[in-house]
């Protein structure tokens, strides 16, 4: 039924100085408090940029924006002609770094900067918005946009907290003859915290019912052929993911990138200890435990064999990015359909924080985006015999040295490759070492205090929501983090597949927090952000039994530092930091088992790592034969056949 129907036909022009405008407004991501740029794109490049490469701005591109000193070092170039030789447009068998990072660009996807999404429509676009009344009877604002022609179309579906909903990738598709429909995540009348269109609704709706009758309503539309895709970037992927638990049968494919089908328990809270990626020390209200995650929830059921799903499913994600775990437990639960791409690069959820030590640009998962199945299935454009369940993934290495082992990409149709877990046990004088303790009563103390917390390095980056391979020798000066190294490679060691620290730990507070950072220690001494995970305390009998600590009494705490893919190259080091708070990244524990109001309610905690024989603490590594598993080829892969020509 059309509750409300308003026609509007428009030829827009593109006005580079509002762009300008818009992408220099700061706005801040929903739920996170961390200021990023309408201007940045999620992935490696600003978006003004890619208008630019893309022709939608007559402006030439800035290339220090598109981070061409990354390929100063000419081997860098050959690293990316091994496995894109197509970027060498010309056949001459040599290109420059500005033709690497040129034809890399235009193979990225085209995101919308800003808010005032009209004014980027194509010409000819029909829009009007529809209310669709969901399965509780509510009604949400719908956005509905034709191409010209007299269709039917294929249909494009998002959902997001933008206003006018998620429209991130729509205008670039509505050129191409796509339908796209976008809706709000709460009616109009909510009220919101924070944000357009939900961004921060005071009563949070069921995304995977709502996306379903979404769904159903546009199958029955005239304007639809029969082809529906769900797509969405961040906050839209979760605002859609979900709805595979219900395996919707009108759905024909899912696309997202840098999203999970359950933030909850894999970004909003991990080890039981809330994400909080912002820290003013001079406004930081009080604190709560909050709700861990239900013990051994998946993120989404899986698919079992018995099952006749026929949903193809594509995911662009990253090792940094805040929902990396998500999308590997994504894939897993969706790879019996033997139709779930994952791309897993090196990138995070935005720019990298900057400086840091970063692989150039070929290492995000965007270079494959022409080459995935996505947009193209509702078109016939692929060959759907040739989809099969696989994942590709950028195993790193040496960012400094472009002969290291690692730094390319990878294929597999299984996760994890195989390995072997090995114990590096953390030593009373600050080694790691292989081999168990054999002393009795050996440990490691420090205070924690709340009011005087460990901050991320990078906290001045602009893009708080993005993680990267941050130095952190900042941090060697402060008493309350304890570092473990091994002594220097003598040749390259891999580490592919997910990673757990167990450490044996007391305190003399009811509950108190720890984190463990793995890290690449250079040979000129940087060290590099390589995986972390937090622990609260009071979880240590697991997330449905919370229990005080007792004073005197040793706990075991299990710590899950999610999945990578790196080689340690020889000449480094592989470190460990142990410490209580990461201000800017997660929430800081007051060291009480109660909320708090203040954190004048804060108390000091003498934390104690245990390193002896009967409580050997350790962190657990997926060790890998050096050079094994199947380096992606582009002469023997073929991740899905086009059947006619499709860029982007």
């Amino acid at each position: 039924m059309l509750h409300q129907r308003r026609r509007i036909r428009r030829t827009n022009t593109i006005h580079p100085m509002r762009l300008l405008l818009t992408c220099l407004a700061a706005v801040y991501l929903a739920g996170s408090g961390a200021p990023v740029f309408a201007g940045e794109y999620y992935g490696f490049w600003h978006r003004d940029q890619l208008l630019k490469i893309n022709g939608w701005i007559d402006e030439d591109v800035d290339l220090d924006l598109l981070y061409i000193d990354l390929y100063e070092d000419p081997r860098w170039i050959d690293r990316l002609l091994e496995q894109f030789p197509e970027a060498d447009t010309e056949g001459t068998g040599r290109i420059t770094a500005e033709q690497a990072v040129r034809w890399h660009a235009k193979r990225v996807p085209l995101i919308t900067p800003g808010p005032d999404l009209l004014k980027w429509l194509p010409e000819g676009v029909s829009h009007w918005m529809e209310l669709v009344t969901k399965e509780d009877g509510a009604e949400l604002g719908t956005q509905v946009y034709l191409p010209p022609g007299e269709g039917p179309f294929p249909v494009l579906v998002g959902r997001g907290i933008r206003k006018g909903g998620q429209m991130d990738l729509a205008h670039w598709y509505l050129a191409k003859g796509f339908a796209v429909v976008s809706q709000d995540l709460v009616p109009a009348g909510d009220a919101l915290e924070r944000g357009d269109h939900g961004g921060r609704a005071q009563r949070r709706r069921d995304p995977t019912s709502d996306t379903y009758t979404l769904i159903e309503w546009v199958s029955r539309q005239a304007w639809c052929d029969g082809a529906i895709a769900l797509f969405g970037y961040s906050a839209g992927g979760m605002a859609t993911l979900p709805v595979l638990e219900r395996r919707p049968p009108k759905l024909t494919a899912i696309v997202t990138h840098i999203a999970s089908t359950d933030p909850l328990g894999v970004f909003r809270s991990r080890g039981g200890v809330a994400t909080r990626r912002s820290y003013d020390p001079q406004n930081r209200g009080g604190w709560d435990p909050g709700t861990p995650p239900l013990p051994d929830r998946p993120t989404l059921t899986p698919v079992t064999a018995d099952e006749a799903v026929g949903i193809y499913k594509t995911d662009m994600a990253g090792w940094y990015d805040i929902f990396q775990q998500g999308s590997i437990d994504d894939w897993l639960a969706w790879r019996e359909t033997g139709r779930a791409v994952l791309v897993m690069g090196a990138g995070s959820h935005g720019p990298w924080p900057r400086p840091s030590r970063v692989p150039p640009d070929y290492s995000d998962s965007d270079i494959f985006w022409p080459d995935v199945p996505q947009f193209n299935l509702l078109t016939g454009g692929i060959d759907p015999d040739s989809v099969s369940s696989v994942m590709l993934y950028f195993k790193m290495g040496d960012f400094t040295d472009p002969e290291a082992p690692g730094n390319q990409w990878m294929i597999t149709d299984s996760w994890p490759p195989p390995s072997q877990e090995t114990s590096f046990y953390l030593t009373a004088d600050g080694g790691l070492d292989r081999s168990k303790p054999s002393t009795a009563g050996l440990t490691r103390s420090y205070d924690y205090d709340p009011n005087d917390p460990v901050v991320r390095v990078d906290i001045g980056w602009r893009g708080q929501i993005a993680d990267g391979p941050v130095d952190q020798r900042p941090l060697r000066s402060r008493d309350d983090v304890i570092y473990f190294t091994t002594e220097s490679l003598a040749e390259a060691l891999e580490v592919t597949g997910r990673m757990t620290a167990e450490l044996f730990i007391s305190s003399d507070v009811p509950d108190t927090t720890f984190i463990v950072k793995l890290l690449d220690i250079y040979p000129d001494g940087y060290e590099a952000l390589i995986a972390w995970g937090p622990m609260m305390a009071r979880y240590h009998r697991g997330f449905d039994q919370p229990e005080k600590l007792e004073e005197g009494q040793v706990y075991r705490l299990e710590i899950d530092l999610w999945s990578t893919s790196m080689v340690f190259n020889a000449g480094h080091r592989i470190g460990i930091a142990v410490t209580s708070s990461e201000a800017g990244r997660f929430a800081v524990h007051p060291n009480t088992w109660d909320p708090i109001e203040s954190y004048d309610e804060a108390v000091v905690a003498r934390n104690t790592l245990h390193l002896c024989s009967d409580h050997p603490s350790r962190i657990l590594l997926p060790v890998t034969e050096l050079g094994a598993g199947t380096v992606y080829d582009p002469a023997r892969h073929t991740i899905a056949r086009k059947t006619h020509p499709w860029d982007k």
